[in-house]
């Protein structure tokens, strides 16, 4: 069997020949190319458990010490679990993501497959517009039913939408096993055998990792067809890949630092696409979406005690962990309407406080506050929250694929009349554009949410045509037009930096005019229904004790 040296530009030629005759290429993405392998906050965290110090120079040994630690057994699931959440929190979208995601869209690859456990190819996938379950599948061993695997018959591809195969599970649905990683495909003969129908693919394989790949060779090689191996360190000759890749069919390899994944995967795409690229990242930095939780990986853990730190004394108590904001009495309604929450009432100053109990791992209270209410301060104070969320409502725009209903969550909020801008949290921001994939994976139903820059106004907006002429002149790229909320964000912002607003769209500018509006009601219940989903998956508690609000 042949083995010889590759170039990225002779790959993308290949790449681009098989795109045109239909011939399907598999992407596998090992832990090199992974969130966790990436983690900062993984080596910090278990540093003083090592009984070595790392070798800083070489991350790949970092990495398997890390690994070797979790799964030694002084640590309980729980605190795996808190680990490994707390590790992938800061990473949601990466650039490498989007110019994986990119190649994906144009169908330069049709199948997915990876033992990483974040979700930060499907944010990827989701923010350049391809849908789970839509455009692509998520196929997840041992939790999907065998009825809903896709088939990985290459015969199929063409026919098939593109599929994502997560071999080890995710770590934002609780479904993973870090110490026995292959555990939802080895004892399965079927679905293993089915797996192994992978085998007959074209694949480039990208980022393997000898120590957490290793229970995924048997499922990939030997290679039937063409197999590219992308890494920055050749295979040593012992573990079980080496004797594969020579069995395989016909191997290539890239090496060293053009084998890097980020280096590799930003090059093969300029390549590819050329000229016209989708994005240029380092120009246009992905919106603050960008960058998993993996993070709202549902992390309901306590952190355990041997990883406590001790309290900072100047650090500061909040009294809840979630205020949500209500405008007017329909806010407030759809708000306190969730069939699963009851409600405790107090008053603070002169405002009644609903305290709604536990959602998820938050305390979360509501509180109905005027956009002109001066007693705001006061109440904020008093409440003392981590985060403040506010639902409002929008216009929309047909012309962006959006429908009456949609859910609109601004990253920024541009103030006509005033030349001003709001800044959203950016954590905040993470920890919905993740809820959303979660929800939309969990409960099989699209909820159509978009985030981006939108428009507001110091004057009530009375003519969405005249404000639409003016969105073009100062935010060309605006999602839409707040009609109710973006005041009351200002005014909370002033108090809290960890502002959120979302806004359901009650009616499209660009549409025919004999549009059915929503009801409004119905709109209102939809955004909060989404809300109180999303602080449900977790991650919401004592937030600052675990430095995930840092600004």
């Amino acid at each position: 069997m042949s083995i010889s040296e590759i170039t990225i530009a002779t790959m993308a030629q290949c790449l681009k020949v098989r795109q045109k005759l239909q011939k399907p290429t598999l992407l596998f993405l090992g832990a090199k190319a992974g969130a966790l392998f990436q983690s900062q906050t993984l080596y910090d965290k278990l540093q003083r458990f090592s009984p070595r110090r790392y070798d800083a120079r070489n991350q790949l040994a970092r990495f398997h010490q890390c690994i070797g630690i979790l799964e030694k057994g002084q640590f309980s699931e729980t605190e795996i679990h808190y680990i490994l959440s707390r590790s992938l929190e800061d990473s949601f979208i990466e650039d490498t993501h989007k110019y994986i995601a990119a190649l994906v869209k144009y169908n330069f690859f049709q199948l997915i497959a990876t033992t990483n456990i974040d979700v930060g190819l499907e944010a990827a996938l989701d923010w350049l517009g391809l849908r789970v379950n839509n455009d692509f599948k998520v196929f997840l061993p041992g939790i999907s039913s065998s009825s809903s695997a896709p088939s990985l018959r290459k015969e199929d591809a063409s026919n098939k939408q593109k599929a994502l195969v997560k071999l080890y599970g995710e770590l934002a649905l609780g479904h993973y096993n870090l110490k026995q990683r292959d555990q939802f495909f080895a004892n399965d003969r079927q679905l293993f055998q089915g797996l192994q129908q992978m085998q007959n693919w074209n694949i480039l394989m990208v980022g393997f990792d000898p120590v957490w790949d290793v229970a995924v060779v048997p499922l990939l090689l030997p290679c039937a067809a063409t197999l590219w191996y992308v890494n920055e360190d050749a295979p040593a000759q012992n573990p079980p890949i080496f004797q594969w890749l020579q069995a395989s069919h016909n191997t290539h390899y890239l090496l060293g630092t053009d084998g890097d994944h980020e280096k590799f995967f930003r090059v093969l795409y300029q390549h590819v696409i050329g000229s016209a690229p989708l994005f240029d990242p380092r120009a246009e930095p992905a919106p603050s979406v960008a960058r998993q939780p993996i993070s709202v990986a549902v992390s309901k853990a306590p952190e355990p005690q041997s990883l406590a730190h001790a309290p900072s004394s100047s650090r500061v108590q909040h009294k809840v962990d979630v205020l949500l904001l209500a405008a007017t009495e329909r806010e407030l309604t759809a708000l306190r309407d969730q069939q699963h929450l009851g409600t405790r009432e107090y008053t603070i100053g002169d405002r009644t406080c609903y305290d709604l109990g536990k959602v998820g791992d938050a305390t979360v209270c509501l509180l109905r506050a005027n956009e002109t209410d001066s007693s705001l301060s006061e109440q904020i104070q008093e409440l003392s929250p981590a985060c403040i969320i506010i639902l409002g409502t929008a216009w929309g725009f047909n012309y962006k694929g959006q429908i009456v209903g949609s859910l609109l969550i601004p990253d920024r909020i541009v103030i006509h009349g005033i030349e001003a801008e709001n800044k959203v949290s950016t954590q905040l921001i993470k920890h919905f554009h993740a809820g959303n994939l979660m929800l939309n994976r969990k409960t099989k139903k699209l909820v159509l949410v978009t985030f981006g820059p939108m428009f507001s106004s110091t004057k009530v907006i009375e003519d969405p045509q005249t404000a639409f002429r003016d969105i073009h002149e100062s935010v060309p790229d605006a999602i839409g037009i707040v009609t109710s909320g973006a005041t009351l964000f200002s005014l909370a912002q002033n108090h809290q930096a960890n502002c959120l607003l979302v806004t359901g769209v009650s009616a499209l500018v660009d549409a025919a005019k004999d549009q059915d509006e929503a009801d409004a009601e119905d709109v209102l219940r939809r955004g909060a229904e989404f809300i109180l989903q999303v602080i449900a998956l977790g991650g919401f508690h004592d937030m600052e004790r675990d430095g995930l609000w840092s600004r």
